[in-house]
């Protein structure tokens, strides 16, 4: 068997289990009332979004247990245990959040305003003492607060950005001890940057989970993206080391990945929600890792870049100078609200990873 044929079996493989997966998936979360919450989804706004509430959410199961299973069963040897289970951690942190936004209950949050208070003024002095060592803590969930429009029930952004940190140090560890420190850079060559290759993975692995479930917010539109970076990096590999491994673990995303877009398209049928995007840009962050160009994901993934850049500008605009960039973040519903149907929005977002990917395989030749 050629390494053609091997590629076409494991997607095929995989989009079996994927789509024997589908339905009773769907179906438990219809069951057990896992769907879209319209009171936890700012998004609503646009009048057209009002009919996806009642939609179940979590379908990123769908692409994340056949991959999961694929590499488990037939790829895990020392190279590849690390990153197959930090992929399913990650979507396990994102199921946390979608199943705490549906069945949790609010969470009041100490703002810094009430600590510094408490320190100044509060009999007790444990109380003081307390406060003082929690204020940093404090400090970091009230800045990152900023960038929640709408948190919900579920884990708020300073909580999901540490665990993220943790497992992202997990995986800069894996990618220091196995792939090496040698960063390259596009038309400048490799550099060995030691030890810093740690915190460097763990910085692209929380920006890319991010992004891409900032991105997650129009039917069929993370999927697809992610899809098309997958299959545009599958000539890369064969052209330059036809790893098995890798390739065995980019083909089975992209079968599932197929099955579930196809429940996904407009009108979705399912979401992937945080469940499946988390996992979707740890996906692609070890993926980049694996192949030694992490670098690359500025040119294949720069939609789902603008996306999430999109967001922080909006944030801090809104917070610090008290007006809008856009008329809704990120950039996707910012065309909707200028009038652009859903399919429009993502068609064009993805010709534009198209583009982007094609300029990320030509960089990747220097």
């Amino acid at each position: 068997m050629n390494i053609y044929q091997e590629i076409i079996s494991i997607i095929l493989i995989s989009a079996i289990i994927s789509g024997l997966l589908a339905i009773p998936i769907i179906s438990l979360l219809y069951k057990f009332k896992v769907v879209r919450n319209i009171d936890v989804d700012f998004s609503t706004l646009i009048e057209e979004r009002k009919s996806k509430y009642g939609t179940p959410i979590m379908g990123g199961l769908i692409f994340i247990i056949p991959i999961f299973l694929l590499n488990f069963l037939f790829n895990l040897n020392q190279f590849t245990f690390v990153p197959i289970n930090l992929f399913l951690a990650t979507g396990l942190l994102g199921a946390m959040d979608d199943l705490l936004n549906i069945f949790g209950k609010n969470r009041k949050k100490k703002s810094l305003s009430r600590s510094l208070t408490l320190i100044r003024v509060h009999k007790s002095d444990w109380v003081k003492i307390m406060n003082i060592i929690l204020l940093p803590w404090t400090a970091f969930s009230t800045f990152m607060h900023m960038f929640e429009s709408n948190p919900g029930n579920g884990l708020k952004a300073h909580e999901k950005i540490l665990i993220q940190t943790i497992i992202g140090l997990t995986l800069g560890s894996w990618v220091h001890t196995v792939i090496g420190s040698n960063l390259w850079v596009p038309f400048l060559g490799t550099f060995n940057i030691g030890i810093w290759m740690i915190p460097f993975t763990a910085f692209v692995y929380v920006a890319m989970t991010n992004a891409v479930n900032i991105t997650d917010g129009v039917d069929g539109l993370a999927g697809g993206m992610s899809l098309i970076i997958l299959a545009c990096i599958v000539p890369l590999l064969i052209v330059s080391s036809q790893d098995i491994m890798q390739l065995t673990f980019i083909s089975s995303a992209i079968g599932a990945l197929l099955i579930y877009l196809y429940f996904n398209i407009p009108p979705a049928r399912v979401q992937m929600g945080d469940t499946g995007s988390f996992a979707l840009g740890c996906l692609l962050t070890i993926i980049f890792f694996m192949i030694g160009k992490p670098l690359l994901l500025i040119f294949f993934a720069l939609p789902f870049i603008v996306e999430v850049l999109s967001t922080i500008l909006q944030s801090v605009s809104r917070r610090i100078f008290g007006r809008r960039i856009l008329q809704m973040a990120p950039l996707h519903h910012h065309f909707e609200m200028l009038g652009w149907r859903e399919d429009k929005v993502v068609f064009r977002f993805w010709l534009i990873t198209i583009f982007c990917c094609l300029v990320g395989i030509w960089v990747s030749s220097f």
